[in-house]
């Protein structure tokens, strides 16, 4: 038998034709960085001929220019559109402390202030006698121009300054009546004797405080009473706390108009006899009273209210029942 043939196979076909590939997009160009309308002048160390006056105004930096420039040029110019660098000279031409430097100014145009506007202005003879007068060192600008240059990047608005405190506000005043209670005529010069009387208060600041609020309408609050020990002018220094004693002493006493009890009602009680015979029945001195006035006085700082009333006694626990 003839030898078996293998069976026919059927002719490869080509791969596919693919496109060709296509290269990638070439890098982007970076982004031409910005430029912008500017003018632009040179801040520099004038040579004096005549002798410098002592100035008392600040040395010259690049915050300051930059500070004075913002202030001084036509208005809404605006600091943060304001570049001021700093160059050190190497040979300076004037022997000064502070003139080893020149200062590059450039003045952006964003507002709506004409760039030429501001470079008239910086060429000004008047302004630059201004200048001159608001630093330590003979200034003056040179080279002034208008130019496109580029933006500095970033471009960050200045640090706002911080915020100047507020105002002190006035003290307080609030209406007061006012009375001086003082040594008797009779005592004033003498040894001061005491009358030494059984169940008499020694005078001083508390047994003045104590009979005022006693002697007082019930609608005054302790906190509305102010009692001051004032020396008397013709008092002796005191050489020590020791040493004090309460006869060289004036007491000024202050009730303050707050609750519902009228200032006419005040007076009327403590220019009224009795309220001063019912202080010599009280106080171991023979005292007199001023005629009392009202007026405005500041209220005593700090304030303080009252302190409130304790809380109350804790409630005992409940009986515990026995178990059952």
């Amino acid at each position: 038998q003839p030898p078996l043939q293998p069976p026919l196979q059927p002719p490869l076909q080509p791969p596919p034709c693919l496109p060709p590939s296509v290269p990638p997009p070439p890098p982007s160009a970076p982004p031409l960085p910005p430029l912008e309308q500017a003018a632009h002048w040179v801040v520099y160390c004038k040579v004096q001929t005549l002798a410098i006056p002592t100035k008392t105004a600040p040395p010259v930096s690049a915050e300051l220019l930059r500070e004075y420039f913002a202030a001084t040029l036509p208005c809404c110019v605006g600091a943060r559109n304001i570049e001021v660098s700093q160059r050190r000279l190497s040979t300076p031409t004037v022997n000064t402390s502070g003139c080893e430097y020149e200062y590059d100014v450039d003045v952006f145009e964003r507002s709506n202030v004409a760039i030429s506007e501001v470079a008239a202005a910086a060429q000004h003879a008047l302004y630059h006698f201004k200048l001159n007068d608001a630093f330590q060192e003979p200034l003056s600008i040179k080279n002034v121009s208008v130019d496109t240059l580029l933006v500095p990047s970033p471009l960050s608005p200045p640090l706002l300054p911080p915020p100047s405190p507020p105002p002190s506000a006035p003290p307080p005043l609030e209406v007061v009546v006012k009375l001086v209670i003082s040594l008797a005529a009779s005592s004033v010069g003498g040894t001061g004797t005491r009358r030494g009387l059984q169940g008499r208060l020694p005078l001083s600041v508390e047994s003045i405080f104590a009979y005022v609020s006693s002697a007082l309408p019930a609608g005054v609050s302790d906190r509305d009473i102010f009692v001051t020990a004032v020396p008397r002018r013709q008092s002796r220094v005191l050489q020590s706390t020791s040493d004090a004693d309460t006869s060289v002493f004036d007491y000024v006493v202050r009730i303050f108009v707050r609750g519902n009890v009228a200032a006419d009602t005040l007076l009327e009680t403590v220019s009224s006899s009795t309220f001063e015979q019912g202080l010599a029945d009280v106080i171991d001195e023979p005292l007199a009273v001023s005629a009392a006035t009202q007026e405005l006085a500041v209220v005593p700082s700090p304030f303080l209210p009252p302190s409130s009333p304790p809380d109350p006694p804790a409630l005992p626990p409940p009986p515990s029942t026995p178990p059952p």
